[in-house]
């Protein structure tokens, strides 16, 4: 393995920096194969280097004509010559390919991101973990502009199709979240031409200028895709038709579907959904002859719905108490709206036996349908992850869903808190239970000790629960019998039970700790756990005191990207007294200090934060050129501000970060 920089090899072979400006393929691949057996680094001379060798090319090419021979990009990407490279050359010679077109973006965790600036914030909950693709997001439609007309280039388009094909981005997700006005005509729709997507995602064209767009892309997607997604989208029915139609799906997503016409929601789509596994809807009027083909025809395995009216949820139970033979669906995940259930929907609940997962959401119900939703659960074999909101959760559920083996993640939630303290009783099932979730429960003493048991628990939430001491049962040497626990989450849970127990010190797996509205004591945070340091990543301490024993601990945390000190109150001590040897300066992607007290010295610390994206701030009694010096010098692309004197000018403030690409928001 080559230990010199990339820079000094490339000054010392000439073959390589006086290249020609109409090189082969064949001298292309030379030199790739080069850089693969020397094992250069990463680093941003090799992308550099890409991106000259791609320039040459193609500047060689638009000069000569379309008649001169291929580009030696284009060639090299006609046989399987990039199939061994390793993925790290592969994402460079994208980077290098985008920073030609002077293109802004990310590349996180596998999924490339097309930016309007340098510095904005990206909406993950585009990207659906249903899909089993790394994506292409493109959240802005001024950028699908400016690239549309870079693929028009044919061998533009190839090469960059090539790219994302060696890269397996297969999702295409086009967003048009700022609502943007869609003028354009003679639209090219060379993105969505491109033939490795496996995947479409279309959301947020609500204006009437999106009708025209999407009744043309309906007639240009292709049929062979596997996934498609349209979310929240103004569209005519006929756009619909040209969407579903000749179309042989593995899933498909519809949330918000807002028709123009006053009609019913196509119903001809049925005859052509027989490879359909995965469908989620959210928000959309479905006629029976669509639920009848899902649940009586169609081999769905993964079944996620969302009913907003009582209309939508209608037409669904209409067809579903017809189902008269077992389905094989896997995932079955359902939210009703807060009218009652027909007592008829849990006993056709039997026929899922072989669910794995199940989750019902916010629905009101009945004291009689406890048995048949009980005895439904129980015919599910092979059931590991169960998921109950309502409003009560009564005592027999709890002497049997605690005791069930099979279950590794059990998230039970009330919507009231229930007035009766329930009986958990685990009857030596200590071993199974990966997760569990509780919320709006009363926990006893017993309970408690019940839980501690739990000897594989990873992730602990007791959200918004009472914990109950009994004088009668001693808890000052209680200890968690797993020793794996990764995330504890006691959310405006009381603490008051935990003052005679040492739980931090004992948890040297914690990731992510979650502590807020707890009415923790000051210096609660120093019993954190010397183990941690190279592990925790998210903190929660939301409404808590501080003082500088918590500080002295928490600069010891080494890769640390969230940290959330909400409504906090430093207790003779200040946020930037974490000083000069904080360990997290590097990792810190989010602070929230909102409606915290900050000074000058806190301002000036922020600094320090190399890699810092997202800062929630409180400004009070600030001067605003010293409060924009020492903003505008901060990585961040996302700053949220709460201005609680009306004595700084918040909005020649925000202007002028927005022209520093720092997305500002005021409260």
């Amino acid at each position: 393995e080559c230990s010199y920089e990339l820079s000094h090899i490339l000054k010392m072979t000439n073959d390589i920096t006086f290249m020609p400006i109409n090189m082969s393929s064949y001298q292309f691949k030379c030199i790739l194969t080069t850089l693969k057996y020397l094992k250069a680094v990463e680093n941003k001379n090799m992308v550099k280097l890409f991106q000259a060798l791609i320039f040459y090319d193609f500047v060689y090419h638009l000069n000569n004509g379309s008649k001169s021979k291929p580009l030696f990009l284009y060639g090299a990407f006609q046989d399987d010559f990039f199939q061994n490279f390793e993925f790290v050359i592969m994402k460079n010679f994208l980077f290098a390919f985008l920073n030609i077109f002077m293109m802004n973006y990310s590349f996180e965790n596998g999924n490339l991101i097309l930016l309007d600036k340098c510095r904005v914030s990206q909406d993950i909950s585009l990207l659906n973990k249903n899909i089993p693709y790394k994506n292409i997001v493109i959240a802005n439609f001024k950028v699908v502009y400016i690239f549309e007309n870079i693929l028009r280039n044919c061998y533009i388009l190839y090469s960059f199709q090539a790219l994302l094909n060696f890269l397996d981005i297969k999702s295409l997700i086009v967003d048009n979240y700022i609502n943007l006005e869609i003028y354009e005509q003679n639209y090219n729709f060379a993105i969505f031409s491109i033939k490795t997507f496996k995947s479409i995602s279309i959301s947020n064209f609500t204006n009437q200028s999106s009708l025209g767009f999407l009744d043309k892309l309906g007639s240009v997607i292709r049929n062979d895709l596997e996934f498609l997604c349209l979310m929240n989208l103004q569209i005519s029915r006929n756009a619909i038709s040209l969407f579903l139609n000749q179309k042989r799906l593995k899933g498909l997503v519809l949330r918000n579907l807002i028709q123009i016409e006053d009609i019913d929601f196509i119903q001809d789509y049925t005859d052509c959904s027989k490879k359909l596994e995965y469908i989620e809807f959210k928000n959309v009027i479905l006629k029976d002859t669509w639920w009848n083909y899902f649940l009586q025809v169609a081999n769905v395995r993964k079944i996620i719905l969302y009913f907003c009216t009582l209309l939508q949820q209608k037409n669904f139970m209409k067809e579903f108490v017809k189902i008269v033979s077992d389905k094989d669906v896997l995932y079955f995940e359902i939210n009703f709206s807060f009218s009652g259930i027909s007592v008829d929907f849990f006993p056709y609940l039997l026929y899922f036996r072989s669910l794995r997962t199940l989750k019902i959401y916010t629905y009101k119900n009945d004291s009689k349908n406890d048995p048949f939703l009980l005895e439904a659960i129980k015919n599910m074999k092979m059931l590991d992850h169960l998921v109950l909101q309502k409003i009560f959760i009564g005592r027999v559920f709890y002497n049997y869903l605690f005791q069930k083996s099979e279950i590794k993640v059990l998230h039970l939630k009330n919507i009231f808190f229930n007035p009766e303290t329930p009986f958990l009783y685990f009857i030596n099932n200590y071993k199974s239970l990966r997760k569990l979730v509780l919320t709006y429960i009363e926990v006893s003493s017993f309970g408690l000790i019940e839980i501690f048991k739990l000897e594989n628990l990873i992730d602990l939430t007791l959200d918004f629960c009472v914990l109950h001491k009994t004088l009668m049962i001693p808890l000052q040497h209680l200890n968690f019998m797993s020793k794996k626990i990764v995330t504890l989450d006691l959310n405006n849970t009381n603490l008051e039970i935990f003052d005679e127990i040492d739980i931090l010190g004992n948890l040297c797996c914690l990731e992510s700790l979650n502590l807020s509205e707890c009415m923790a004591s000051p210096g609660y945070l120093a019993r954190l756990s010397s183990k941690c340091n190279l592990r925790l990543k998210i903190i929660s301490y939301e409404s808590g005191i501080l003082n500088s024993y918590d500080l002295n601990r928490l600069k010891n945390l080494e890769v640390l990207e969230e940290f959330n000190l909400s409504n906090c109150i430093f207790y003779d001590c200040k946020f930037s007294d974490l000083g000069k040897d904080c360990k997290f300066f590097n990792t810190l992607k989010k602070l929230d200090l909102w409606l915290v007290d900050i000074d000058i010295e806190d301002l000036k610390y922020f600094i320090n934060f190399k890699n810092l994206e997202k800062l929630y701030l409180k400004l009070s009694g600030l001067n605003i050129y010293t409060i924009k010096k020492h903003l505008v010098t901060l990585p961040v692309y996302f700053l949220s501000i709460i201005n609680t004197d009306n004595q700084t000018p918040t909005k020649y403030l925000f202007n002028y970060l927005y022209e520093e690409s720092i997305m500002a928001l005021s409260i």
